[in-house]
């Protein structure tokens, strides 16, 4: 445990302590292992004090703990019905 928090805080303080503003994107975080999720809180613990921007995409349901972060928002986005889609074809031109 003690060497797993070593590694947790030296990859997250690598990140926070890189020149310049930073975009991290992280996808289906629902999906990630217990150490990928020690990682991404520790990074959003630390996020306000940084010029970091952490996004992070998730099914319902996972990772709520996520939130408790300082400066943490929830955006939650709906799916495409049919019609949705079908306008977005349209729009591109590939409605047939």
């Amino acid at each position: 445990p003690q060497d797993r928090f070593h590694a947790v805080d030296a990859v997250a303080g690598a990140v926070v302590a890189r020149a310049g503003p930073l975009l991290v994107v992280l996808d289906d975080v629902h999906r990630a292992d217990e150490s990928s999720l020690l990682v991404l809180r520790r990074l959003a613990d630390q996020a306000p004090g940084a010029a970091l921007l952490l996004v992070a995409t998730l099914r319902d349901g996972g990772a709520p703990d996520l939130l408790r972060a300082p400066d943490a928002e929830l955006i939650e986005l709906g799916g495409l019905g049919p019609v949705d889609v079908a306008r977005q074809l349209d729009a591109l031109g590939a409605g047939g």
